[in-house]
């Protein structure tokens, strides 16, 4: 995630600490909350940092999939390749 995925989980944590911010959303002890975080790496050398891989290693290795059949990469799929 980049700079401001964690944006929406403060949110959340500051809602938690306000009765009438938990109040005003609905939430209570009975609450679910899918938090979605769309940003992408943003700070390569950061996520490799963090995650022990590169943000392109990382695409690789969920492009190509665990026991999957072989297919594109994102690049190649990018690029136009056809399996």
């Amino acid at each position: 995630a980049g700079e401001s995925g964690a944006a929406g989980l403060a949110g959340l944590l500051l809602a938690c600490r306000d009765p009438r911010a938990r109040a005003a959303i609905g939430l209570d002890a009975a609450s679910h909350v899918i938090l979605v975080n769309t940003e992408s790496a943003t700070d390569a050398a950061s996520y490799a940092r963090e995650v022990g891989a590169s943000p392109e290693q990382v695409l690789a290795t969920v492009d190509r999939g665990a026991g999957m059949p072989e297919r594109p990469t994102r690049q190649e799929y990018e690029q136009g390749h056809e399996p």
